[in-house]
């Protein structure tokens, strides 16, 4: 008894030695002093050699327990490059600097139609996993104002309905002229102009009611 009470309360990183040396990743001790550390509950501040990240954890936890797992800001930037690098082949220019809510966010530009989107870490492999096609033109060579008409549309948040109601078709032809399936030219222009429209007042909407709020 008296032998564990003593182990219990032995300063120093000592009895951890053998984990500090086997942890995964290149990591230095920033605080305490490594004579100060006091069993498995201290808490460590540390610095991953390979990013700079510093982490506060607590030494049986992190040392002992996690002494498989190297540094997770390093692990999440391995993943991301991995992304970027599967969708570059798939036509997408891709920016995973930023962050929200502790999660990566990744900003995506479709090569082909230039429409900008984002897609946050925890729904990006989902997204993937349905062959990462573009929200907008889905991969498809679409003409100008169809491909405006879809862009307004994803960016608006304005409905085919609405816009069938607006320039008096029915919703199932607005839908196949947005589709590229019926339609001519000059059809797809005007109904683009009649989005464009739209957005416009959604937009105005939209910053009306915010003042209105402010």
């Amino acid at each position: 008894m008296r032998e564990k009470k003593r182990k219990k309360h032995e300063r120093g990183l000592e009895p951890f030695k053998k984990y500090w040396e086997t942890k995964k990743g290149h990591w230095e001790l920033i605080y305490p002093d490594a004579s100060d550390v006091d069993g498995w509950q201290c808490w460590l501040t540390v610095r991953c050699l390979d990013c700079g990240r510093e982490y506060m954890r607590q030494t049986g936890t992190w040392l002992v327990k996690g002494n498989k797992h190297g540094c997770s800001n390093c692990a999440k930037t391995k993943a991301a490059n991995g992304y970027i690098k599967l969708l570059d082949g798939k036509g997408f220019d891709v920016d995973a600097s930023a962050t929200k809510n502790g999660l990566r966010i990744y900003k995506i530009k479709c090569r082909k139609c230039g429409s900008v989107f984002e897609k946050e870490s925890s729904n990006l492999m989902s997204w993937i996993k349905r062959n990462a096609r573009c929200r907008v033109c889905g991969g498809k060579d679409y003409s100008p104002s169809v491909l405006k008409i879809r862009k307004l549309h994803q960016e608006s948040g304005f409905t085919y309905l609405e816009l069938s109601q607006c320039a008096h078709y029915s919703p199932a032809f607005v839908r196949d002229v947005a589709c590229g399936h019926h339609g001519s030219d000059e059809t797809a222009k005007i109904l683009a102009d009649i989005a464009e429209e739209m957005a416009k007042e959604k937009e105005h909407e939209r910053n009306r009611t915010g003042l209105q709020h402010y």
